[in-house]
């Protein structure tokens, strides 16, 4: 059990660190000024994730186990912060990819939706 729960404890936090590295990515240049201030938060939230995840595996592998009272106390802040973390870096992404989108429809006209799913073969 104790297993079970450290690696799903790693696999969450690599997967917030794969999805703050992909934010990165999209947001820009790594060494830029907006993208410094962008990632900050999400920076800070990782390793606030990282430290809840390591004081949940610790106090899971107490003699109270998973059940017991203070496990609740740095599960929950812990699966809080990670799904925080997911839902703020998805929306930081999504409102790149749509900025993005909107400048260069206003670079080269609007995109007609109709075009990408016409066959040139027929």
């Amino acid at each position: 059990m104790v297993v079970l729960e450290t690696v799903f404890t790693l696999a969450n936090i690599l997967a917030d660190a794969i999805l703050l590295w992909r934010c990165r990515i999209i947001w820009g240049a790594p060494y830029s000024r907006s993208s410094n201030l962008v990632m900050a938060f999400p920076t800070i939230m990782l390793l606030a994730s990282i430290v809840m995840g390591v004081m949940f595996g610790i106090q899971t592998c107490s003699p109270d186990g998973l059940y017991g009272k203070v496990t609740d106390e740095f599960g929950v802040p812990y699966f809080t912060i990670s799904l925080s973390l997911n839902i703020i870096l998805t929306l930081l992404i999504v409102g790149k990819i749509w900025h993005h989108r909107s400048s260069m429809a206003a670079v080269f006209g609007a995109i007609d939706h109709f075009c990408a799913t016409t066959s040139y073969w027929s």
